[in-house]
């Protein structure tokens, strides 16, 4: 590590020494794993408030005043209420393919350390349903 930080900290504001090499990717996977199942999560929340008269600004303070509304879940909840021109549309296309690819990446290593993540599948089929098809709209 002592030989890397020069470099690393030359463009990162926060190192650290994970573990084993390939511990850091996989720490990376497991905190985009957590960030999608977020987004997700707030996209079909936003939904069911909707569907049940709640408006949708009354949702977004009580999420922001209980700590679980992060600014990626906040942009994909707007996104879902107002995709915007086309140029916003595929570059919000261009962020659920790379969800998916995350999602991917992350069924992918539960299985090769034997601890399976059924989440990370349906999220990452939800991903495709949610977003994109906004995208697509």
């Amino acid at each position: 590590m002592a030989r890397v930080e020069p470099v690393l900290n030359a463009y990162s504001t926060d190192t650290m020494l994970v573990g084993p090499l390939g511990s850091a990717m996989a720490l990376k996977i497991c905190n985009n794993l957590i960030a999608w199942c977020e987004i997700m999560l707030g996209i079909e929340a936003a939904g069911i408030a909707e569907a049940a008269s709640v408006p949708l600004e009354k949702l977004l303070t009580a999420m922001t005043r209980n700590g679980v509304l992060s600014p990626p879940m906040k942009s994909f909840i707007d996104f879902r209420s107002n995709p915007g021109d086309r140029q916003r549309r595929d570059m919000m296309a261009v962020q659920a393919y790379i969800g998916e690819k995350d999602l991917t990446l992350a069924s992918e290593l539960a299985g090769e350390v034997t601890a399976p993540s059924p989440i990370a599948a349906f999220v990452r089929d939800r991903v495709r349903r949610s977003i994109l098809d906004i995208c697509n709209s």
